[in-house]
């Protein structure tokens, strides 16, 4: 019997083989299942470049039948990156005053609004493979985000979605959350339905 794990690499390698409206469709539904379930504000996607113009074309649908954003954070000559998010949780997110903490290291403006947080972002991304502040962004405690940061990736106490310092036992309760959205997408997913009526068994179920 396939694990959580594997069901969810066999889908995803499977959608990641073609390249049309559906498969595109399907697989950003099954990334953003955690946001739409309210169990993140954001997830992270990397897209492959011959998807890319895919992507843009249907931004538009896909964000109208799941009610979320969709930002490209960074372009290269073989993917871009995006960030796929809802507006009123990661507005939550990034305003507590830990988050704000970080945030000014690296030279966010704390009182900007949800796109400069954004844009700031993609810029940091231009100059770092992986600014360490995403974290914050997808919804990673503010305390283990700052631990990751001091501890330069060590001495975490487990890891799966991220890596946690402090609370471990709420830390597997939202993996378990994270893995549950994932598998209900799969299921509604199977049969490639319309866009507009996955979304919509996905924030009912």
């Amino acid at each position: 019997m396939k694990t959580i794990a594997q069901k969810q690499a066999d889908f995803v390698s499977m959608l990641r083989r073609k390249i049309c409206r559906q498969h595109t469709e399907s697989l950003f539904l099954y990334y953003a299942s955690p946001v739409i379930r309210k169990v993140k504000p954001a997830v992270l996607i990397t897209v492959k470049s011959e998807c890319r113009e895919m992507w843009k074309n249907r931004k538009k649908a896909m964000c109208k039948a799941s009610g979320l954003h969709l930002a490209e954070l960074r372009s290269k000559n073989d993917s871009s990156l995006f960030l796929i998010y809802d507006r009123n949780e990661l507005d939550k997110a990034i305003r507590n005053k830990w988050s704000l903490n970080i945030f000014k290291r690296y030279g966010y403006r704390t009182s900007g609004n949800i796109d400069e947080f954004i844009e700031r972002l993609s810029n940091r991304f231009s100059s770092s493979d992986f600014p360490h502040e995403v974290g914050l962004f997808l919804g990673y405690p503010p305390g283990d985000v700052k631990a990751y940061i001091e501890n330069e990736g060590k001495n975490s106490a487990c890891c799966r979605y991220w890596k946690v310092y402090g609370n471990v036992e709420k830390a597997q309760e939202t993996w378990a959350r994270i893995d549950e959205a994932q598998s209900l997408a799969i299921d509604i997913l199977q049969n490639f339905p319309p866009i507009h009526i996955a979304a919509n068994l996905l924030k009912a179920v």
